[in-house]
């Protein structure tokens, strides 16, 4: 299938839950490479750029892969950034000085380390498959976390936020299934342009484990999915 998909990774250099997150070593190797290299593995992914502002950074993405073919702008690298205002600006950069425009872009983060080689291309496969303007990894919600006994506090006292539908469905089997977002997005090119979304109407989702979901935020996510791969519960791509 001749498509032009664009793996892209946001990484910018700062981080305040742990300074130089993205590049922090993992079982041996910079958190950054582990999404580099789920997506180098690829059979659809024909491109890999790291947006960042830092040279370090940049750096070890080429080490291991990956193209930095400019520096992301200060404005766009707080802590307040949005990444989809990264990827749009990636987009026109490619666009206006090397002609080139993509179909596709996967997002991934570089905290999630256990993303699969699998996922993305299952995900990649369904967006074809279904003309879909995006596909979306996801996960089931945990029973604890299931909007039905989800709690608010108000005025010092508690209930839950949806109080008729918790005491109407007693067991879990009762209750609808709720997802999390997952692991990646694909999103086509077109609907980022024309809605400023990556997630469009004609959204598909790819439903995952929740190992391959985890989301390294801080130190002791380092150490929880680096004991998971060193005990060989989780593989990485």
């Amino acid at each position: 299938m001749n498509k032009k998909v664009l793996g892209f990774i946001p990484a910018r250099g700062g981080s305040k839950s742990i300074p130089r997150k993205n590049i922090f070593p993992l079982v041996g190797k910079p958190l950054i490479a582990y999404a580099i290299e789920a997506l180098k593995h690829s059979q659809f992914v024909n491109r890999i750029v790291v947006s960042t502002d830092d040279e370090e950074i940049a750096a070890i993405a080429k080490k291991f892969g990956a193209e930095v073919p400019f520096f992301r702008p200060k404005e766009l690298a707080k802590d307040t950034s949005r990444v989809f205002a990264a990827i749009k600006y990636t987009i026109n950069r490619l666009k206006k000085e090397e002609k080139y425009y993509p179909d596709y872009v996967v997002t991934i983060q570089p905290t999630s380390p256990l993303v699969q080689t699998s996922q993305i291309d299952a995900a990649l496969k369904l967006v074809f498959k279904k003309k879909a303007e995006s596909v979306v990894t996801v996960k089931t919600l945990p029973h604890h976390y299931h909007p039905h006994n989800i709690r608010k506090v108000k005025e010092g006292k508690t209930s839950f936020w949806m109080e008729r539908e918790h005491y109407k469905s007693i067991n879990r089997q009762q209750r609808p299934v709720f997802y999390a977002f997952g692991n990646l997005y694909v999103s086509r090119v077109d609907l980022i342009e024309r809605e400023g979304h990556l997630e469009g109407k004609n959204n598909y989702q790819i439903v995952i484990d929740h190992l391959s979901a985890l989301d390294i935020d801080d130190i002791d996510d380092f150490k929880i999915v680096e004991a998971l791969i060193k005990a060989g519960i989780v593989k990485t791509s």
